[in-house]
């Protein structure tokens, strides 16, 4: 599949099936770190949450 046929959702929902453990983010000066399974966890939890709060697609949202 072409990089342009998938999301990020997409792909960030690929690599926490096809490596779960391996890390993605880590910040050193904070001792923090995330493998792609708890990456995608905190994304789907934060996406619950603006759908909770009525953020639907075509809002406009600042970050």
């Amino acid at each position: 599949m072409d990089l342009q046929e998938k999301t990020l959702g997409q792909w960030l929902e690929h690599w926490a099936k096809t490596t779960p453990d391996k890390e993605y983010i880590v910040y050193s000066d904070r001792n923090l770190r995330f493998t792609w399974k708890q990456f995608n966890e905190r994304v789907d939890k934060m996406a619950k949450g603006l759908l909770s709060i009525g953020v639907t697609k075509g809002t406009h949202v600042g970050i």
